[in-house]
C-alpha cells in the first residue's frame, strides 16, 4: 500500500537572533500531531517552515509529490494562490487549521491591531478559509465562528482536539526544590495581560499576598510593572523561550518546579471561549494543581475540588487558592487528578488517530 504523504507548514515561525524558532501554536497544532503521525506506517511526513514565500516552481514539485498539505492559517495572499493554483492542478488536498477565533479578538488585545474586522490580515485569512475545501480547528465553538465568518458549510470543518506529548511533557524531567513559600503561577504571554488584570482575578491574588507572607505571585512569560509596584518582593517574572522545544525541555520543568499551584484566568468573551484546553493539559502533565475560570472549555474537563477549581467570583479565586496554599495533601491529590485525566484522554499517541483516519478521508473524497 502506498503511504500518504503530508507536508506541514509551519506559518507562525519567529527569528531569535540567526535562529528560526517554532512557534506554540505551529507546535500545538502541526509540529506536535505530524511527528506523532510519522510513526505510523501508513504515512511519510515533512514538516517546513513557512514555504509560502517559495516560488511557483517549488509549489509545482511539492504538490506533484505530496497527497495533502496541511498548514497553519495563512495571510500571505500571493504564497497561498502560487500553493492552492499547483495544488488544484495536482490533485494535492490542502487543509488549513486555525486555533483562535481571529474575528473576536478583544480591543484590550496587542495583537488587535493586526486581526481586527477590516483590517488586510484577517481579510486575507478569511478568504483563505472561504477557499479551501478542509479546515480544521481546536473546538466546536471555534468551528460556528469559522463557519459565521467563512460561510464554511458543517462538513468542510473538523474539529482535532489539542493533545499533549507526554513524552516531552514528562513530570519525570522536573526537579524537586524544597523552599519555604507558596508560589502561584501564570504562563502565558502578553496576549493575557486583560485576563490577568479582571478585578475578580487580581483582586483576590492581591489578597492572598497581603494575608500570607509567605506567598509569591510569578508570571512566566510577561512582565507586569503595575503588579510588581504593588506586591514588591512577593511578585517574579520569568520571560519565556522564543523556541518551544526550549520551552518544554527547559523552561517548562523549571517553572513546574518552581510553582506550586497555577492559575489559568479568562475573561468570558467569545474570543476566550473559543480557545482550547491546552493549558489545563501542559499543567496536568507537570501533575499540579490549577484553579481555572469558570468558561467553557475548563468546565469540560475540570470537576471542583478533584482535578482543579472553577472560579467566576472574586471570592471563588479567593477561597480556591486559599485551601490549596493551606493543605499540601490536597494540592497533591488535585495535581493528580489533573495528571490522571491528561493521560487518561489527552495523550497525543491516542489523540492522533483522528489525525490519521481524517487524511485518509479527504484522500477518498472526491
Amino acid at each position: 500500500m502506498k503511504k500518504i504523504r503530508i507536508l506541514g507548514c509551519e506559518t507562525h515561525w519567529r527569528t531569535n537572533g540567526d535562529k528560526i524558532v517554532t512557534s506554540g501554536v505551529d507546535f500545538a497544532r502541526i509540529v506536535q500531531p505530524l511527528q506523532e503521525l510519522s510513526k505510523d506506517p501508513d504515512f511519510e511526513v515533512k514538516i517546513v517552515k513557512d514555504p509560502f514565500k517559495d516560488n511557483n516552481e517549488t509549489w509545482e514539485s511539492l504538490t506533484k509529490y505530496y497527497d495533502i498539505i496541511y498548514t497553519s492559517y495563512i495571510d500571505s495572499p500571493e504564497g497561498y494562490i502560487n500553493m492552492k493554483v499547483n495544488a488544484d492542478k495536482n490533485n494535492c488536498k490542502v487543509v488549513i487549521d486555525l486555533d483562535d477565533d481571529l474575528w473576536e479578538i478583544p480591543k484590550a488585545s496587542p495583537v488587535y491591531e493586526t486581526y481586527h474586522i477590516g483590517s488586510f490580515p484577517l481579510d486575507v485569512v478569511s478568504k483563505v478559509i472561504e477557499d479551501s475545501q478542509y479546515v480544521t480547528t481546536t473546538n466546536s465553538h471555534l468551528k460556528y465562528d469559522i463557519i459565521k465568518y467563512c460561510g464554511k458549510q458543517h462538513n468542510q470543518i473538523k474539529v482535532l482536539p489539542n493533545c499533549i506529548d507526554l513524552e516531552m511533557y514528562n513530570k519525570d524531567t522536573i526537579p524537586e526544590v524544597k523552599r519555604d513559600k507558596i508560589v502561584i503561577g501564570f504562563f502565558g504571554s502578553n496576549t493575557h495581560v486583560v485576563d490577568i488584570m479582571m478585578p475578580e482575578y487580581i483582586n483576590a491574588i492581591e489578597r492572598l499576598c497581603k494575608e500570607f507572607p509567605n506567598v509569591e505571585y510569578r508570571t512566566i512569560g510577561l512582565f507586569l510593572p503595575h503588579i510588581k509596584s504593588k506586591l514588591g518582593p512577593q511578585y517574579s517574572f520569568t520571560l519565556g523561550h522564543a523556541d518551544v522545544f526550549s520551552w518544554a525541555s527547559e523552561l517548562w520543568p523549571k517553572m513546574m518546579s518552581e510553582c506550586d499551584i497555577f492559575t489559568a484566568p479568562l475573561l468570558n468573551t467569545n474570543f476566550s471561549k473559543c480557545k482550547s484546553q491546552i493549558k489545563a493539559l501542559e499543567i496536568g502533565a507537570g501533575q499540579k494543581p490549577a484553579v481555572f475560570s469558570d468558561i467553557r472549555q475548563y468546565k469540560e474537563i475540570i470537576h471542583n475540588g478533584e482535578n482543579g477549581y472553577l472560579a467566576s467570583t472574586e471570592y471563588d479565586w479567593y477561597r480556591y487558592l486559599k485551601e490549596l496554599i493551606l493543605n499540601e495533601e490536597k494540592r497533591r491529590q488535585v495535581g493528580k487528578g489533573l495528571y490522571d485525566m491528561v493521560v487518561k484522554d489527552h495523550q497525543m499517541k491516542d489523540g492522533v488517530n483522528l489525525y490519521a483516519e481524517y487524511f485518509k478521508s479527504i484522500l477518498i473524497d472526491k
